[in-house]
């Protein structure tokens, strides 16, 4: 037994670390380009399949209400460049913060909401507010982020129907076609 379990470590170790770090690291980027061609190839048949759909709800959300058929949102994606490790270390690591990229849903509220519905959006944060709202949410319990998110009373929101989403609106909501143009 203690030969076996020998030559197994003279065999690996006739192989630099470094040359077996960097087969990992190309075995992994084999994956994540597999993946992403299946990712592609699912999402454009996905497309295909139900652009009937979408032309029939981008119809009804332009008859439902005036204003754009799409609403876009700038948001923070995953960051796929990688970094190489600091002095010696050859392990390569992901950035902290991702890539944005421009996100199209259905449009599902009223375009003019702010002016419909002014009371909504009465109260107006300061600079201040706006940079520790989400630190006050996150880091206010003393129980940590879990229990924030816990003290969301969610039964309280259950029935809510927020005047300012369209009849059509509720219904791309409830059934999740909104995110159709994500595909």
């Amino acid at each position: 037994m203690t030969m076996l379990s020998d030559y197994g470590s003279e065999r690996m170790n006739r192989f630099p670390l470094r040359l077996r770090s960097e087969r990992v690291a190309h075995a992994a980027d084999r994956k994540e380009i597999v993946r992403r061609l299946v990712d592609i190839a699912l999402s454009s048949f996905l497309l295909v399949v139900l652009a009937p759909v979408m032309v029939l709800v981008a119809a009804a959300v332009k008859l439902d209400s005036p204003g754009p058929i799409l609403f876009r949102q700038v948001r923070t994606g995953r960051n796929r460049r990688r970094t190489e490790g600091n002095g010696g270390n050859d392990r390569r690591r992901l950035e902290a913060f991702g890539k944005p990229f421009t996100l199209c849903k259905f449009r599902t509220m009223y375009a003019d909401a702010r002016e419909r519905f002014p009371d909504l959006y009465r109260y107006q944060y300061s600079e201040i507010e706006l940079r520790t709202i989400p630190i006050k949410v996150l880091v206010g319990s003393k129980r940590g982020v879990a229990a924030a998110v816990e003290d969301i009373d969610v039964a309280s929101l259950h029935g809510y129907q927020d005047p300012r989403v369209t009849r059509v609106g509720r219904w791309l909501r409830r059934t999740s076609l909104d995110e159709l143009p994500n595909l």
